[in-house]
């Protein structure tokens, strides 16, 4: 499920960066085409999250850390 997950996101951003970047590929339907697969990736990225659960993607990359960096009470 995860590998499915990851693939299906790096596609998306692979094929949303070939449109965004190519000047022959930037007619008019091909950028929302883009801007769906970005909301794919991120769609793709929440599900994995989801599916490692939260903690533990929380905790492998520090984002406590960051937070508390970040932020002052």
């Amino acid at each position: 499920m995860i590998l499915i997950g990851f693939c299906s996101m790096l596609g998306s951003l692979f094929v949303a960066t070939m449109i965004l970047y190519s000047k022959k590929l930037q007619a008019h339907p091909q950028r929302l085409i883009a801007f769906t697969c970005l909301c794919e990736a991120i769609s793709s990225l929440n599900g994995l999250v989801w599916t490692i659960d939260v903690k533990r993607y929380i905790c492998y990359l520090d984002l406590h850390e960051l937070f508390a960096w970040t932020v002052y009470f």
